[in-house]
């Protein structure tokens, strides 16, 4: 509850849950004060049998460690045993992109999808999906052709519908230039929308966004 505060609602939400998933069920029996570096270091041995990937583990161990400092500044406890174990060896994997014949292909067969349009822009600007989902009409200069990323689309995983939120970083926030082809067609995607939503009448739920399902809702 103490990260709360300076955490978006959507990291602490996956905080809370890699606690509930893969923490409390090992050392909840363990008192506060009792808790070892021996047990904490099994834990994530544990993980990596269960399968868990050195990235997962490694997150694991930023949550409950970063916990158990602030039970070491709230005196709770007198060091971090989290501090003292060995954390599994991350490989780092050679980054994979589409080849321009591939990225070629890919548009060729994404014009035939009723989210095309989705797919197209998102290969020509590399906007995360929480962006590019969250984009409403009011962040698209097709004059200028530029998008600007304003919010992120949130979907929490307790349920509950979804949610504008901050983009991630301060730098999260910027303008993207579009390509001509880009710009041409999300207008006559914008013209195609604007029938859908006449189509749908009263039902339809106006959200200003440039992506979003045949009732006007967010795309999940």
């Amino acid at each position: 509850s103490a990260a709360k505060p300076r955490l978006s609602a959507r990291t602490f939400s996956d905080y809370e849950y890699l606690l509930k998933q893969y923490v409390r069920p090992s050392l909840s029996s363990i008192k506060l004060a009792e808790l070892q570096p021996l047990e904490v270091q099994k834990l994530y041995a544990d993980l990596q049998v269960r399968g868990l990937s050195a990235r997962t583990v490694r997150y694991v161990h930023a949550v409950l460690s970063s916990a158990l400092k602030q039970a070491v500044k709230w005196r709770m406890v007198f060091y971090n045993p989290a501090a003292a174990v060995e954390l599994p060896k991350q490989s780092r994997k050679e980054m994979m992109a589409l080849s321009p014949e591939e990225a070629s292909q890919f548009l060729a067969a994404a014009t035939e999808d009723r989210f095309g349009m989705l797919f197209i822009f998102a290969l020509a600007t590399g906007m995360r999906p929480e962006e590019y989902l969250a984009l409403q009409w009011k962040d698209v200069d097709l004059d200028r052709g530029i998008a600007t990323v304003q919010r992120t689309l949130i979907w929490p995983r307790k349920g509950g519908g979804w949610y504008f939120g901050e983009p991630k970083t301060a730098k999260s926030r910027r303008s993207i230039p579009l390509p001509a082809s880009v710009v041409h067609s999300l207008s006559k995607h914008k013209r195609r929308q604007a029938e859908e939503r006449l189509k749908a009448g009263p039902k339809y739920q106006n959200n200003g966004l440039v992506f979003a399902t045949s009732e006007g809702t967010p795309i999940m």
